[in-house]
C-alpha cells in the first residue's frame, strides 16, 4: 500500500537508496566513459558529483512521496 500524505513507509525509503544507487552508479560510468580512466573515480573531485547525484535523487523521490498521496494525487488528502 502506498503512503498517505505527509507520511513515509519503509517502502519508499527502501526505493528512494534504490533509486539513489543506480543514479550514482549511471553518474560514475557516465564519468569513466567521458574520461576513458576508472581511476579517476578516487578523487574527490570526481566522487563529488556522484554523491551529489545520489543524494539528490534520494531527497526529491522522498519530497515527492511525502507530498502525494495514496492515490499519487499532489498535495490531496485521501478522501
Amino acid at each position: 500500500m502506498k503512503s498517505n500524505l505527509f507520511k513515509l513507509n519503509l517502502k519508499d525509503l527502501l526505493r528512494g537508496a534504490a533509486l539513489a544507487g543506480i543514479s550514482a552508479i549511471i553518474t560514475a560510468l557516465t564519468l569513466i566513459i567521458d574520461n576513458g580512466d576508472i581511476t579517476t573515480l578516487f578523487s574527490w573531485c570526481t566522487l563529488q558529483p556522484i554523491l551529489l547525484t545520489g543524494i539528490s535523487v534520494f531527497v526529491s523521490y522522498l519530497l515527492k512521496n511525502i507530498l502525494t498521496n495514496s492515490k499519487d494525487k499532489f498535495l490531496r488528502r485521501d478522501s
